[in-house]
């Protein structure tokens, strides 16, 4: 399982950061992920699949990533889609005019140690 507060995640912009966690409802909200199973397609591409909990709404998602092990270390890579209306989050309009699609791709990187 992995439990993060998403005051910790930074887009590299400050003001897009805390607009985010307003978006989320403020204060100290929190995501998990709990692994569920993993496959490799017929090309050889490793899929992970499990229970993403955002806004106190749980999804089951599945996505490919690669995995690499440095020494002690291991790296995670990945891509997830998803619809943030799926966890009860609202549009993102700005101005009245520009709305984010609500079918995002998140890239993530994971480094930890191996014991």
């Amino acid at each position: 399982s992995l439990k993060w507060d998403f005051n910790d995640l930074k887009t590299g912009d400050e003001k897009r950061d805390k607009e985010m966690i307003k978006w989320l409802g403020g204060g100290k909200p929190a995501g998990t992920f709990t692994f569920g199973k993993s496959w490799i397609d017929a090309a050889g591409k490793s899929y992970a699949e499990g229970e993403l909990t955002i806004n106190s709404i749980s999804q089951t998602i599945s996505f490919p990533y690669t995995l690499e092990r440095n020494g002690g270390w291991l790296i995670i890579d990945g891509t997830a889609k998803m619809d943030y209306q799926n966890f009860k989050l609202p549009i993102i309009r700005n101005m009245a005019v520009m709305t984010v699609d609500p079918k995002l791709t998140v890239r993530f990187h994971l480094t930890g140690q191996v014991k």
